[in-house]
């Protein structure tokens, strides 16, 4: 009888489609992680900052590129300060943290060269610098009336 009652009070453990099938469904609803492992170097390093209007427009681009509708700032902004310092990059193990540097954004993170390389920023201040290996003559504006701006060099 005591082997009965044991086996009822321990915790049953779900199978292992289960489990995977839990994960993938976790990957899949966290576009802000995906973009973060997908699109950024998250090195903890102090020097590492970016301004989270510039991270939010990169994110931003990463959804149209994947055929999917911007979100809000604010709405990316708030999962970003979410995942700060808690988030870890599955490469690295290294965490961001919320940071000021004239601007709000987020020291420790930089986007990652492929990033870079497919896309730019449509950067309202036009202050980030231009990659050597990007021609401002192949950057369309995209109608927005915006100067196009690419992504800061790694």
């Amino acid at each position: 009888m005591k082997r009965v009652t044991a086996e009822r009070n321990a915790p049953l453990r779900p199978p292992e489609r289960v489990l995977e099938a839990t994960a993938e469904y976790r990957e899949e609803s966290d576009p802000v992680g995906a973009f973060l492992t997908e699109c950024a170097i998250v090195t903890g390093a102090e020097d590492d900052f970016i301004h989270s209007r510039d991270l939010i427009e990169a994110f931003n681009f990463w959804l149209e590129d994947r055929g999917e509708t911007r979100w809000g700032g604010r709405t990316v902004s708030n999962r970003l300060k979410q995942k700060a310092s808690r988030w870890r990059h599955p490469q690295t193990g290294k965490n961001f943290i919320p940071g000021k540097r004239g601007a709000t954004g987020y020291r420790g993170i930089r986007l990652s060269a492929s990033a870079l390389a497919a896309s730019w920023l449509y950067c309202r201040s036009g202050t980030i610098a231009l990659p050597s290996s990007v021609r401002w003559d192949r950057m369309p504006s995209a109608g927005t009336g915006r100067r196009p701006v690419p992504l800061p060099a790694a």
